[in-house]
């Protein structure tokens, strides 16, 4: 492999000390032992029961918790214990990452229910028993990961619905979180938003226009009343398809973050053209602007597996002004444990970050990979491996270490100021 970029000396400690860096994860993709503790039946288990992968087992996380807590703080190969495999170990916790009892589920349609009064008073609620039971350990709260991951249908009632549902229970949950338990708990708190940067195809006026329009519509959209207290106009022209916010529920969204956290995948082009309503195939498609890998027949950058995400670092940076939490890519699943695309992307990646830091003053808290382990990917089963560490599923899920562990770990030893 080439030289890695992160590991110039002139980007040696350009992060402060107290950077937070780390993995993420969900408990449906890696617990198993759906039915142990208490647990009941989610959403997932219904949509995934006649699928021949799903999260009966995943990586047996909840029987193996220490395992995994062991992969945190032990030495990886010849590095020493370092900031990414640390031995204080700091919890972010997500309240809401995509599963769902399946009871409420039904009930409020996942959250697309038209009166969301029922919904919001019963997220707050187990949001409660969350800050009070953990809050004691956990610092770091986000309400809800990737509003879009929510959407069932790719109708804009649905969509616009789903939308509208989950603004309204962070808000309300961040307001107990400030009135009950911020004082003495010390935490912080926030949602986790998710845009793919886009990038005009050419220098022309529409590609322009679709890409801030792009922006505003699938980070703005949230972003805007939660730190602004205003509400886009870029979907005013569905009516009252859009549903809009009182200026009581603006009020209680307004500085209902206390940092700003994104989820980033991937950048595509915009080309200038508008959709037609109601024909998006797939989440990206759900701002109604067509995108596109390739200009002027030069695709945007190299192919990951199944063709998306490709690697884009110079459209990361262009994103980088808050705080990052994470970002995923696929890799080929040839030489697994070698891992030599996955270590070229963190590089890369973590690359134009550090550089975005040491060059323009941007200000980064922390940045969080997908995944520690090669768990289950929703409906795209365990085919996927984005961990950095193998789960050898025929020999009792033993956890294996990729060397893309042993390139964070070199990383972040040189990148974190001591």
């Amino acid at each position: 492999m080439p030289e890695k970029t992160c590991l110039r000396p002139g980007f040696a400690g350009v992060l402060p000390p107290d950077f937070l860096h780390g993995y993420a994860s969900a408990a449906y993709q890696v617990d198993g032992a759906t039915s142990k503790g208490g647990r009941g039946p989610c959403n997932w288990d219904e949509m995934l029961k006649d699928y021949p992968d799903n999260g009966d087992d995943a990586c047996r996380s909840y029987d193996l918790w220490e395992e995994d807590d062991t992969l945190l703080q032990q030495p990886c190969s010849s590095h020493q214990i370092d900031a990414l495999w640390a031995a204080n170990t700091e919890p972010t916790i997500t309240l809401c990452h995509y599963d769902t009892p399946l009871a409420l589920d039904k009930r409020y349609r996942g959250f697309a229910v038209a009166d969301p009064r029922e919904l919001v008073d019963n997220f707050v609620s187990f949001a409660k028993v969350c800050f009070d039971r953990f809050g004691d350990r956990a610092k770091r709260w986000l309400t809800i990961n990737e509003v879009k991951g929510l959407v069932k249908d790719y109708t804009h009632a649905n969509f616009f619905r789903v939308g509208h549902n989950s603004l309204l229970a962070h808000g309300y949950a961040v307001q107990l979180y400030r009135k009950e338990f911020q004082e003495s708990q010390k935490g912080q708190i926030d949602i986790a938003l998710n845009y793919d940067w886009a990038e005009p195809v050419d220098g022309s006026e529409e590609p322009i226009k679709a890409a801030a329009l792009s922006e505003e519509r699938s980070l703005g959209w949230f972003a805007l009343p939660i730190f602004k207290g205003v509400q886009t106009t870029s979907w005013d022209h569905y009516g009252d398809e859009f549903p809009r916010l009182t200026q009581e529920e603006l009020g209680i969204l307004k500085g209902s973050a206390d940092f700003f956290s994104i989820n980033h995948y991937g950048t595509m082009y915009t080309t200038g053209r508008q959709l037609e309503p109601n024909t998006a195939t797939h989440f990206r498609e759900l701002d109604d602007l067509e995108k596109t890998l390739y200009r002027d027949g030069v695709l945007i950058g190299r192919r990951g597996e199944n063709g998306h995400p490709h690697t884009v670092p110079w459209g990361f940076r262009n994103l980088l002004n808050g705080y990052a939490v994470e970002h995923e890519a696929k890799m080929p699943l040839e030489a697994i444990v070698e891992d030599e695309y996955r270590q070229e992307f963190y590089d890369l990646y973590i690359g134009v970050m550090c550089s975005a830091v040491k060059e323009e003053g941007v200000k980064m808290a922390g940045y969080h990979c997908w995944s520690l382990l090669d768990n289950l990917e929703w409906n795209n089963g365990y085919t996927p491996r984005f961990g950095v560490t193998y789960i050898d599923r025929a020999n009792g899920f033993q956890r294996v270490p990729k060397k893309s562990s042993q390139t964070g770990a070199a990383i972040w030893d040189h990148v974190v100021r001591k």
